[in-house]
């Protein structure tokens, strides 16, 4: 698992491993099946950038990454 926004690469096989935790547990105890695209979570804007920064590791942020992160909710599109 590499985790930092220059070049992000993560395999998890969840039809293997379905009670894997995401992001290799970075993400605390969250299963795939708690964020099914027809139940996932709401998060607001903090909540969705504090999500973020527990799975990248924040200080290998480029400062791209670290520009974006003042736009989530407005300008980013994905």
């Amino acid at each position: 698992m590499e985790t930092n926004d220059r070049g992000p690469l993560d395999v998890e096989r969840f039809d293997l491993e379905p009670d894997r935790p995401l992001f290799h547990s970075r993400a605390g105890d969250v299963r795939a099946g708690d964020v099914r695209a027809d139940d996932a979570r709401h998060l607001d804007r903090d909540e969705a950038i504090r999500f973020l920064l527990t799975i990248a590791d924040e200080q290998h942020l480029s400062p791209a990454m670290t520009d974006a992160l003042t736009r989530v909710g407005r300008s980013p599109s994905s």
